[in-house]
């Protein structure tokens, strides 16, 4: 097992659980969830090779259903490990860098050996434009300090290019996932919604009529202060989803903004 998953077992296994078990509040299918998502890491994830233990040889590797499936369990548990780490949910400080920084590089581990992949470079770009922001989250008290009145000189520049160019490069390939369209709203975040409605327009050939568009659309409006077209995109993604719990939400937040 190489020292990427052993320093992943040892070190984020525990607030990995502690996270999952709080979302879902139940200790025992979280305990289940983790164990599954960091076997997956351990043994069949092809970023680590063949696994060093000799028992690890005995593990079959999966197909391709069965590896994407595995895919999706790794990145949902870094794509929590950087939630925490980025507003820790107990405590007194808001970021727990250790746990944020070990995501984005256990996450570069997997676009270096997976750069094909669209939802990896995707997720990556996301934590990145994420993570370039938090030199200014917080003021000389720790207090947590908005986005509009942030100081974006602090903002990682270096951070924010990567993150651009990785999610820019992601959207021209293979399917749109769920971290795509997350980073592309934080696109917005770093360069205002006008960026983020232009890397959505560029998806519509591949995801036309796609109720997640028209949702993105409706944030991104949002933030621009463009109550109207906020208002249609939500309404619009409401009729397409077939989610009643995705529905009720996108038309309460329609509703709020008309009113």
């Amino acid at each position: 097992m190489s020292h990427v998953v052993e320093d992943l077992l040892r070190e984020c296994a525990p607030q990995v659980l502690g996270v999952v078990a709080r979302r879902f509040g139940d200790f025992a299918l979280a305990e289940d969830a983790v164990q599954e998502a960091l076997l997956a890491a351990a043994r069949h994830w092809p970023v680590d090779g063949v696994p060093d233990n000799p028992r690890g040889a005995d593990f079959a590797m999966p197909g391709p259903d069965e590896f994407a499936a595995r895919l999706r369990s790794v990145l949902h548990v870094l794509y929590l490990i950087f939630n925490e780490g980025y507003t820790s949910s107990v405590g007194g400080s808001l970021h727990r860098t250790e746990l944020s920084g070990e995501a984005i590089r256990l996450t570069r581990a997997v676009h270096a050996r997976l750069p094909s992949d669209a939802e990896v470079a995707g997720l990556l770009a996301l934590m990145l434009l994420t993570d370039a922001r938090r030199p200014a989250r917080t003021g000389p008290n720790g207090a947590l300090i908005p986005l509009a009145e942030q100081d974006r000189s602090l903002w990682d520049k270096a951070l924010i290019v990567e993150g651009v160019e990785l999610i820019m490069a992601a959207v021209e390939r293979g399917a749109i996932g769920e971290y795509q369209l997350q980073a592309a709203i934080a696109v917005a975040m770093v360069h205002g919604p006008a960026e983020g409605l232009k890397l959505i327009d560029a998806l519509d050939a591949r995801l036309p009529g796609h109720y997640r568009l028209d949702a993105v659309r409706g944030h991104l409006h949002e933030m621009a202060g463009d109550v109207p077209r906020a208002v249609a995109h939500y309404r619009a993604a409401a009729a397409r989803t077939t989610s009643t719990p995705e529905q009720r939400y996108l038309m309460e937040k329609a509703a709020r903004l008309a009113h």
